[in-house]
């Protein structure tokens, strides 16, 4: 990966921390999350080769991680990894041919949440566009309790056979209540 990607990749991950961090606070902080020290590294050198999670890196798992008790509510139930493509390539999903980018690290990262025991959350955008919330099944499911009585999360896209869900990540920050879905009170301010 050229600098210039990494670079990238490093400013989406700061950009997305902010961004659940403001969820997570109800808009009052922008540093309950941040991005990990090697995006992951930590976790791969350390688990190479193990089925079991060594307990110390539970929250350390991914580009995202909690820097408060907040943030670790959120960590303890999804390995968080993002995304910034030039393209997404999602009509390859669609006959049942995903690209070897998003395919491959979608793969990569639900294999990293089944060893860790945690659902996967993929932030994913492409060039110039909007991110996505990239799921499961069950982990739409578990953002769907944050939403009041009569509302949905939409989903803009669904690939049953891998077991993925797309949502706007603005919608998810706008209309599921970050309390609700991980049962925090009175964590919000230092």
């Amino acid at each position: 990966m050229g600098s210039y990607s990494k670079q990238k990749g490093a400013s989406f991950e700061r950009t997305v921390s902010e961004i659940l961090s403001h969820w997570a606070s109800d808009m009052m902080r922008k540093d309950v999350f941040w991005r990990s020290a090697g995006s992951g590294s930590r976790f791969t050198a350390a688990n190479r080769g193990r089925v079991t999670l060594n307990p110390e890196f539970r929250l350390d798992i991914g580009d995202i991680v909690a820097r408060d008790a907040l943030g670790a509510l959120l960590l303890d139930i999804f390995v968080v990894e993002c995304k910034d493509w030039a393209s997404l390539d999602l009509r390859d999903f669609f006959y049942q041919q995903p690209s070897a980018l998003l395919g491959g690290e979608w793969l990569k990262l639900a294999n990293l949440a089944d060893k860790s025991t945690k659902m996967p959350l993929m932030i994913a955008k492409e060039k110039l566009r909007r991110p996505f919330v990239l799921t499961t099944a069950a982990g739409y499911a578990k953002l769907c309790t944050g939403l009041t009585p009569g509302q949905t999360l939409e989903v803009r896209a669904n690939f049953p056979c891998y077991d993925i869900v797309f949502i706007a990540l603005p919608e998810v920050i706008a209309n599921v209540s970050y309390s609700k879905v991980f049962g925090c009170t009175n964590l919000v301010s230092r």
